[in-house]
């Protein structure tokens, strides 16, 4: 009977791998191995060798540019009016000013 030993490199690799059939013809080719039954002829796939392959890489450009497509206008319009309001108030405190700066409250007066 045949001892099976996964070094980490393999189980990193078997980890990755994303074809589902792949893992399951090689989860099942180790396990057919350990019980010694008799593989398929795998022909040439399972020889150590070297394949040399050109890495390609993407890099996503995003860019945003300005564009006018309505134009809106704020006006604001000032005006000034005098109201008189009427209400029943506790207390006051008014700030009066006079040329020689000094203020007095209605407090202050009574």
């Amino acid at each position: 009977m045949i001892e099976v030993r996964v070094t980490a490199e393999f189980d990193n690799w078997f980890n990755r791998l994303r074809d589902s059939q792949a893992r399951t013809e090689i989860g099942s080719r180790l396990v057919r191995i350990e019980l010694g039954l008799p593989l398929r002829e795998a022909g040439d796939v399972f020889r150590e060798r070297t394949i040399a392959m050109t890495e390609t890489g993407e890099e996503a450009v995003v860019g945003k540019t300005a564009r006018v497509v309505k134009e809106v206008v704020l006006r604001k319009q000032v005006g000034e009016r005098t109201e008189t309001v009427t209400d029943t108030v506790r207390r006051t405190e008014v700030e009066v000013g006079s040329s020689s700066e000094t203020r007095q409250t209605d407090a202050d007066r009574y």
